[in-house]
């Protein structure tokens, strides 16, 4: 863990990540040292040298002497609000840059957990203050192979599941003239129960005019009918039960006839080359040089301009993949849409790329999950070429 870090120090020519928390809230912090003890300010101070000190109060330190990563550090334990400040002004002054969890503008939320007064308190005694936005993604959004080998699973059987749902639009179809949104979304929940899979939210299962709402979710109460001449998108996303587990998340369209018209099969191509160019980029890039998020996320939204569909863009290129409960993660987006994120795409991370075509009438969709090994881009999850005729 250590090692990660002090790279990053090295890298960002930071002298020290401050890493400030209350209560448990800052998942840098937690990320570290669990949730057993943070019931009032404290300080963990991870130095380029090694010279790590947390600062907490003394009804924390109990919990702390419990957490064995707080053996790598000095403990300077306070009471009252000015002993904290003395220990700051100490342990603080002889930096020159210290990397926090901010971000410039507030534009990546994902990176930014100190408040203004923090920062500004810790101004004091630094020159300069930048975001460690990397340093936390290299250390809590990589995973290992273990981890790995869960998403390749979960990528295998929600792709099995996938083809089994649109079989079962297909049949029902054939036999009764149509099936409800409704009943293809749980079918794919029981199945992800039967596979020992879980997931954080219901998938989605969409025809025409509600695939142009990106989170529409048909319910007991509220849902359309799949009938011949209807567009299917079907949004689905599950890990393996088990802490360790990394989600698959894809989008698939499928239409209900003998051929899609040109109204569905246009815009698809140009999602679909999108996704392609975005590899590719990837490809030719990373093993040259440091790329952000925000960099893809232009790539894929530049050419759906040139497209002319520029003003169907609701959304970011793709969100970040990591180990958790979510399957959004933790690492960085591909975005540069809705935040302006500047993180770089490193080796151990994962995240989708979903660009989105929505008008009024329809949405079409397709998406992949990227896992980057040896700074090239690696997909696990399957790629559609064709829409399915169901």
């Amino acid at each position: 863990m250590f090692e990660k870090i002090i790279a990053q120090l090295v890298e960002n020519n930071a002298d020290a990540w401050v890493i400030y928390d209350f209560a448990s809230q800052n998942p840098a912090f937690v990320s570290i040292f669990g949730k057993n003890f943070s019931t009032r300010k404290c300080f963990a101070i991870i130095d380029k040298n090694n010279d790590n000190s947390l600062i907490c109060h003394a009804i924390d330190s109990l919990g702390i002497s419990r957490s064995e990563v707080s053996r790598a550090f000095n403990i300077c334990i306070y009471n009252t609000w000015q002993q904290l400040d003395s220990i700051l002004e100490e342990k603080l002054s002889g930096y020159n840059t210290v990397m926090m969890e901010i971000s410039e503008n507030g534009l990546m939320p994902r990176s930014s957990y100190v408040d203004y007064g923090t920062v500004c308190s810790v101004k004091r005694f630094v020159k300069n203050v930048i975001s460690s936005a990397d340093a936390f993604q290299a250390l809590a959004a990589t995973f290992d192979e273990k981890s790995l080998g869960f998403h390749k699973e979960a990528a295998r059987l929600v792709a099995m599941i996938k083809d089994e749902a649109f079989a079962l639009i297909s049949s029902k179809i054939k036999n009764q003239g149509y099936v409800s949104e409704y009943e293809v979304q749980q079918y794919i929940v029981k199945r992800f129960q039967e596979n020992g899979m879980v997931t954080d939210s219901a998938p989605i299962v969409a025809i025409e005019k509600n695939a142009s709402s990106p989170h529409y979710e048909p319910t007991q109460d509220n849902f359309s009918l799949i009938k011949p001449g209807n567009m299917v998108l079907i949004d689905m996303w599950a890990k393996i039960d088990d802490p360790s587990a990394v989600f698959a998340d894809i989008t698939w369209m499928g239409y209900v006839g003998e051929s899609v018209p040109e109204k569905y099969k246009k815009p698809f191509d140009v999602i679909k080359n999108a996704i392609e160019k975005a590899l590719n980029f990837l490809a030719d890039e990373l093993p040259v040089r440091k790329v952000a998020g925000y960099e893809v996320d232009d790539v894929c939204n530049r050419y759906l301009h040139e497209c002319g569909y520029g003003d169907y863009i609701v959304h970011r290129t793709g969100h970040s993949i990591s180990v958790g409960d979510s399957d959004h993660g933790i690492g960085v987006n591909i975005d540069n849409f809705e935040t302006h994120d500047t993180r770089s795409v490193i080796d151990g991370i994962a995240f989708s790329l979903e660009p989105g075509i929505y008008t009024p009438e329809f949405g079409i969709r397709e998406e992949i999950n990227v896992y980057i090994k040896d700074r090239q881009p690696v997909v696990y999850t399957p790629i559609q070429k064709d829409f399915i005729l169901l």
